[in-house]
């Protein structure tokens, strides 16, 4: 049709090698110039030269404020300690749709730089508090690089992690001290967070304190956080020599769903394999984030290569997590079964690195499964062999028809525009 279109119209004024004779119109939007594209699109100077200043807007019933300063923002917090810190506000939207929460005062903090920045420290990453969670997955990847595959066993668990937290959307926004705040009791990055002892640090106008993540979560939903005070940073600790950490969750779908179980699994060998530490965290067995005590306590003076280690562990994760029937979340035996399971693939991952012979390794439990992109194919015999008078026929929808004449209508009227001829 479109050759017979250009015979009809006297063919295309690009044949000819010049377009003198009938010069292509183009459309342009009222009050915009043209585009040249020999020159080079610039930033506009007055947003580069653009100033961030405070805002401050609403009536009695409801404030927004939007500081961009760390002391604006303290300053706020201490006249407004009930006040809601809004950073992403996924999670936020979620309680005032689905739990009709309401905040009188609301702070936004994306546009304060101290809380989005990061450095590295001797035996520490420090990042602040905003820093997005697409922004992590870079900073991990840069700590990897700068402490090592070793040193940097923590950041391949946050970007694991991260990889299979909610979409790309949230990530784009979401920020760690939300999180945190949030308390979860499934979020992907706590159980990180925790069984690599790392240090929150609070600021209020009047002191800093720094809280260990071991005491942070005190119960569903709450935490150590004072009502005054906000998460600046997250200071997180590289491994150390002898140290094996991994991060595993669970869901009912790979991509962009909450976990069922998740957790994060570290311990600590001397030369002998015997265990030194061990950080045995899970979510999703409890109100909050929570480490297994009894398997924590267990590992402590045995040698790991034995396999006799791997069957006490399992019967201390029993006496940890005794979840009975009828418990918040249900699936308590699918969740057990989950929280034995990240334990042994951790035992064999770990047994896959020490490379101690005489050891047998579950190397089918290390490899990480990935989904691959759906595809088809249409077998032409088959549906030939069982074809009938209706059932059995590849015949194309009703609707599918109307839209390959709509497309090639809607074509023709573009290509009879930009021509000139319409």
């Amino acid at each position: 049709m479109e050759n017979g279109n250009r015979e009809f119209y006297g063919g295309c004024c690009k044949d000819n090698g010049s377009n003198d004779d009938q010069p292509i119109k183009r459309f342009t939007p009222p009050g915009f110039i043209e585009y040249n594209p020999d020159t080079e699109l610039i930033f506009p100077p007055a947003l580069s030269k653009y100033e961030f200043r405070p805002l401050a807007f609403g009536n009695k019933r409801k404030r927004w404020y939007r500081p961009v300063t760390m002391q604006q923002l303290l300053e706020i917090k201490s006249i407004y300690p009930s006040a809601k810190i809004i950073g992403g506000s996924t999670e936020t939207q979620i309680e005032i749709k689905f739990k009709a929460m309401q905040y009188a005062v609301s702070i936004f903090i994306g546009d304060i730089p101290e809380l989005r920045q990061f450095s590295f420290k001797d035996d520490h990453l420090e990042i602040g508090g905003n820093v997005t969670l697409t922004d992590l997955e870079a900073i991990s990847r840069q700590a990897i690089k700068h402490y090592g595959p070793a040193g940097g066993q923590v950041f391949a668990a946050i970007l694991k992690q991260l990889k299979y937290f909610a979409g790309r959307q949230i990530r784009n926004v979401g920020t760690p001290a939300g999180n945190l705040a949030t308390a979860s009791p499934i979020s992907d990055l706590n159980p990180v967070f925790v069984a690599a002892n790392a240090i929150l640090v609070a600021r209020s106008l009047d002191k800093e304190i720094e809280i260990p993540m071991s005491d942070f979560f005190l119960g569903y939903r709450r935490t150590a956080l004072q009502t005054d005070a906000i998460i600046a940073s997250i200071r997180i600790p590289i491994t150390k020599p002898g140290e094996h950490f991994q991060a595993y969750k669970q869901s009912k779908r790979k991509d962009d769903d909450i976990a069922i179980v998740n957790a994060a699994l570290g311990v600590s060998l001397n030369d002998d394999n015997v265990v030194e530490n061990a950080a045995l965290v899970y979510g999703g067995m409890a109100p909050t984030t929570i480490a297994a005590k009894s398997a924590n306590a267990y590992l402590i003076g045995k040698k790991f290569t034995d396999p006799a280690t791997l069957e006490g562990v399992m019967n201390a994760l029993e006496k940890d997590f005794d979840l009975c029937f009828g418990v918040p979340g249900g699936m308590a035996t699918y969740r057990k079964s989950l929280a034995f399971g990240f334990f042994y693939r951790f035992y064999h991952e770990t047994l896959f690195k020490l490379e101690v012979k005489d050891v047998d390794v579950d190397e089918e439990v290390i490899a990480e499964i990935e989904r691959m992109i759906s595809t088809g194919k249409e077998d032409k015999q088959a549906s030939v062999a069982y074809e009938q008078k209706v059932l059995g026929k590849a015949n194309p929808h009703v609707a599918a028809l109307v839209r390959i004449f709509s497309c090639y209508l809607f074509t023709s009227d573009i290509w009879a525009f930009s021509s000139g001829i319409g």
